[in-house]
């Protein structure tokens, strides 16, 4: 430490820690037997004490969150005269030692030093000065301040300012008041002094304010209670018991914290105050809320409906509850519990609703300070979860659900969070898969996708047909399938949203394969299509009757692969898909027992897999193989086999009837002559 400063008390005891504050700020820790110097201030911590040993030999306790500051030691007497009020004008208050805008006793010099006791936190800037408080036993009636500004008579007390007041002490209701060369002073509790003297009456300096520096000696004593800073406290609706928390457990909707009371050393109470109202255009699930205020202002409820009184637990949205409202010792805190949503700002996804309360801390003498603590609700949001379903090519062809709360058995259901008003929750439909912007419209109505159509009703109600037709789904076999997909948005009660989608898969089915060969000889015929021997160039009536041109029809709706003709030596003939198409132009020639068969055209069916095969069937010549007499028949069978794309064949044949050509005897005539 600097040699020049001036010691001023020594450490006699310490309980806890403590610190020695210089001018510039410096702490430095202080142990049992440590000086301290001019100027600096004793600083205890929370349940700490400090006896300090002044020079005069007397102990003086520090303790608690206190700063002691220790001034130089002058002479200490009491005054025994009569005390006197008088005027204070501008040039007295100039020739005071004490500061600028203070009162001060008559002789500030006739007053012995003591520590400055100031307590910890935010210090008033309220201007003040000196009460001069006298006691006299010889009056027999006096207005005596005592709790909350209510009067009483005897023990006696009387005051009278230094300078002039403004107003008198009947009028001292509590408040600041200012004297009338400008300065003011807090209207205090006046209490009698600690410290008796000889004589009938004494004067004792009081100085109202919680801290001041110069050569003042009189103790500070603040009897008016402060307010740090209140702990603000957030909540989300998501953690309501309908909310929408994805990340179980839910956190608690009870939150609260500290109002940051400091008391006075006197009696107090905290509540709300009467003007606190809801923000302009507050509700809940489309409610306005309002507030209500329990008679001992402990108590504040947000509400909807109308109630006469404190409302029912069935109309209450959140509770804000003052706990410990008369502690002496600075626990006063607030619990505030979340009990329904509060509506947000339109669709404006988890936005943060912010709510104020104000409230007054008030002492047994009427003073009073207020404050304001924050509490910000976060909003809950939608939730909407895919949904699946599915249909089987050739039935069953539709699917029905719900989206909402069951369209997928092994899916979690959508939540609507906690702005669930109990409205229908879809409000928009659309085919496709993205999700990236919510979707309008088109709600109970038919939405055309792929390879069906959903209908999706407000409420989350689907039926989804399957278009058993397409190409695409008849080509499916077993084991394959195909999607459909559709995208569906909900809204909660504040317009926020969320877009997912219904997937429904279409399972394949073995469809097999068919052959159709037109019979166009009808049930008394041989075969399906017939020619003749007597049409050959050597028959009995040559023409075309040994040609005929005719087709037949295949599917195959899981692809065609192939069809399979058996030539007249009884080997296989594999045309391809491809080759058919092709065979307009290439054609396909084929052997057979009797005669020429000619593929020479294909047209595809899309919506089977197969198509018409055409052909020409020609007889090569007669054959010997009639047995019969007469026009008797004979059939050139040809076996044809239908392959699909994963296996499946059918088979048929194709019977062309060759009819026999017979002779024809004619009557003959000639001619002899008798006799040559």
């Amino acid at each position: 430490m600097d040699a020049h400063l001036t010691p001023i008390a020594t450490v006699a005891t310490l309980k806890g820690q403590a610190w020695a504050r210089s001018q510039d700020g410096t702490l430095r820790p202080l142990s049992q037997g440590d000086i301290v110097y001019e100027g600096e201030v004793v600083v205890t911590a929370d349940g700490a004490r400090v006896d300090l040993l002044l020079p005069d030999g007397t102990i003086y306790p520090v303790q608690g969150e206190l700063y002691a500051e220790l001034l130089p030691e002058e002479g200490v007497q009491h005054q025994n005269d009569e005390p006197q009020d008088r005027e204070v004008t501008q040039d007295d208050a100039g020739d005071r030692s004490s500061p600028e805008g203070v009162g001060a006793a008559d002789d500030p010099g006739e007053w012995g030093s003591v520590p400055v006791i100031q307590r910890t936190g935010e210090f008033s800037d309220e201007p003040s000065g000196y009460i001069r408080v006298a006691k006299d036993q010889t009056l027999s009636e006096s207005q005596y301040a005592e709790g909350e500004n209510s009067f009483a008579i005897s023990p006696v007390l009387s005051v009278s300012i230094v300078g002039d007041y403004k107003v008198g002490l009947n009028l001292r209701a509590g408040g600041y008041d200012e004297f009338l060369d400008g300065r003011a002073t807090y209207n205090p509790r006046i209490i009698e002094p600690t410290r008796e003297f000889e004589g009938d009456e004494f004067v004792d300096a009081l100085r109202i304010e919680p801290f001041f520096g110069g050569d003042e000696s009189a103790p500070v004593i603040n009897t008016v209670p402060e307010i740090g800073v209140p702990e603000d406290a957030l909540v989300d609706e998501d953690d309501l018991d309908e909310g929408n928390d994805n990340e179980p457990p839910k956190e608690s909707t009870v939150v609260g914290g500290s109002l940051a009371v400091i008391p006075a050393g006197e009696g107090l109470d905290t509540t709300f105050d009467p003007g606190n109202e809801p923000p302009s255009g507050l509700e809940s699930a489309g409610q306005q809320v309002q507030y209500y205020i329990s008679p001992d202002g402990h108590t504040l409820i947000g509400y909807v409906g109308s109630a006469s009184g404190e409302p029912d637990e069935s109309q209450w949205v959140f509770t804000v509850v003052i706990n410990n409202p008369s502690s002496e010792t600075g626990e006063q805190a607030y619990t505030f519990t979340l009990l329904d949503q509060l509506d947000h700002p339109q669709g404006d996804g988890e936005n943060q609703l912010d709510l104020s309360f104000s409230y007054t801390v008030r002492d047994e003498s009427g003073d009073e300070v207020g404050s304001v603590f924050n509490l910000t609700v976060v909003d809950d949001v939608p939730t909407a979860r895919p949904d699946a379903d599915s249909v089987t090519e050739d039935g069953p062809l539709s699917a029905s659900g719900n989206v909402v709360n069951g369209g997928d058995p092994l899916a979690e259901d959508d939540t609507i969070g906690a702005d669930n008003d109990g409205v229908d929750p879809v409000t928009g439909v659309a085919a496709g898969s993205d999700t990236s912007s919510a979707v309008i419209g088109d709600v109970g109505t038919i939405v055309t996708g792929t390879y069906g159509s959903v209908v999706i009703a407000a409420n989350g109600d689907y039926t989804y047909t399957l278009d058993n037709t397409n190409t695409a789904v008849q080509g499916l076999t077993e084991g394959e399938s195909l999607t459909d997909t559709f995208v569906y948005t909900i809204t909660d009660a504040d317009g926020d949203q969320s877009t997912t989608t219904l997937t429904i898969t279409i399972q394949g089915a073995d469809d097999g394969t068919t052959i159709v060969i037109p019979d166009n000889n009808g049930p008394s015929g041989g075969g399906e299509e017939t020619v003749y021997e007597a049409g050959l160039d050597d028959g009995s009536n040559p023409g075309e009757s040994d040609v005929v041109t005719s087709s037949f029809t295949i599917t195959a709706p899981d692809g065609l692969a192939s069809i399979t003709v058996v030539d007249g030596s009884g080997m296989d003939v594999v045309i391809t898909e491809s080759e058919l198409v092709a065979s307009g132009t290439t054609n396909i020639t084929i052997d057979t027992e009797y005669g020429t068969l000619v593929i020479n055209g294909y047209t595809p069916n899309a919506s089977t897999g197969g198509g018409e095969v055409q052909y020409t069937y020609s007889l090569d010549d007669n054959t010997l193989d009639h047995t019969g007499a007469g026009n008797d028949t004979v059939l050139d069978s040809i076996a044809i086999t239908v392959t699909d794309t994963d296996g499946d064949t059918s088979n048929d044949t194709l019977d062309i009837e060759i009819v026999d050509d017979v002779p024809t005897a004619r009557p003959d005539a000639d001619s002899v002559t008798e006799d040559g």
